[in-house]
């Protein structure tokens, strides 16, 4: 036998023996985990703290078996938890004490308050189901806004969101735009700087007031128009306000730093929000509003509009329909 091959043997030989060695020692050690596939994720022997892509809710894992969740909004989250592959580990939900089964969970966390901290809620427990040992791979984390089990009570009521009398451009599922997540929309047609109100006491969530231009001004977007051009300036100025009942106000279209509030901020039905605009996917100057919550799990959109009546000067509820003018009460 050659020098090269008695060599080559050798060197194989000591691959084996080595990658036995390897094998046998990380035979006790903990599972590390699969590869991070989630929006959100924790791993039981690597980072502690994961928090969703928007970064409104976070999950934290303490002592490696209570999981933490929280809601950094001001309004309720929908939350959803697949759980990665686990080896010998069992999730009960403290709130319940009940087992969970299946590798994904949904719940709906309360909303934070106005000047405090962040709400925590839904813990879950990790333990073995046999012996002492378990192993925890990681979750995903997603969130939607607001809840998916929201309902409007019979007793809460929406004004106008103006004062003075305004004709309605679009309605309920008008054929322009009103369609799919949209549906329960109404545009209002208005001058711009028109004082916009609040339709229902809530906490500003979010707003938006860096835009100008609308994205059907001349050479700001290729023909045809739609939603997905992406000009700077060109998207819409925005109040939303959260409810208690998990629901949501969008104010759309103000003017450019065309917004009266902030972040955090309660505010009355009938308060001043900012003032109506041209701004974002808008043909003309107009205030949209919807009230919303978070659509089902599985949709392709994650909030859905909902059909309510509006107050009028009168106290009369209405349902405001395309063509037709409306007034609303004085602020």
């Amino acid at each position: 036998m050659s020098r090269a091959i008695k060599a080559f043997c050798l060197f194989a030989l000591f691959l084996v023996l080595a990658t036995v060695a390897v094998a046998r020692s990380n035979k006790d050690r903990p599972n590390k985990g699969n590869k991070n596939t989630g929006r959100g994720f924790l791993r039981r022997d690597a980072q502690q703290q994961s928090c969703s892509s928007s970064g409104r809710v976070c999950a934290e894992l303490i002592d490696y078996t209570n999981l933490h969740f929280t809601n950094n909004f001001y309004v309720q989250m929908s939350v959803q938890v697949k759980l990665e592959p686990s080896k010998n580990m069992a999730v009960t939900d403290v709130a319940t004490g009940k087992k969970v089964y299946g590798k994904t969970l949904q719940f709906v966390l309360p909303a934070r308050h106005p000047g405090g901290s962040p709400s925590v809620t839904h813990v879950y427990t990790f333990s073995a189901i046999k012996g002492d040992d378990f192993t925890f791979g990681g979750l995903g984390l997603d969130d939607h806004v607001g809840s998916t089990k929201a309902k409007i009570a019979t007793d809460v009521t929406f004004r106008l969101p103006f004062s003075g009398t305004y004709k309605v451009g679009q309605g309920y599922n008008g054929y322009a735009s009103h369609t799919g997540k949209d549906a329960f929309s109404i545009d209002f047609s208005m001058d711009e700087g028109t004082r916009v109100l609040a339709a229902r006491e809530g906490v500003v969530i979010s707003t938006e007031a860096s835009n100008w231009m609308s994205k059907y001004d001349p050479d700001v977007c290729p023909k045809p128009v739609n939603r997905k051009c992406t000009t700077p300036g060109s998207d819409d100025n925005n109040v939303k306000v959260g409810h208690s009942d998990g629901t949501y106000a969008e104010y759309v279209h103000l003017k450019s730093d065309g917004v009266a509030v902030s972040v955090g901020d309660m505010v009355n039905a009938g308060q001043l929000l900012g003032y109506s605009g041209n701004t974002g996917f808008s043909k003309g100057p107009h205030l949209h509003i919807s009230i919303n919550r978070a659509a089902p799990w599985g949709r392709k959109d994650p909030s859905e509009s909902i059909r309510v009546s509006y107050v009028d000067i009168n106290g009369k509820k209405v349902t405001p329909t395309t063509g037709k003018s409306y007034e609303g009460a004085a602020e």
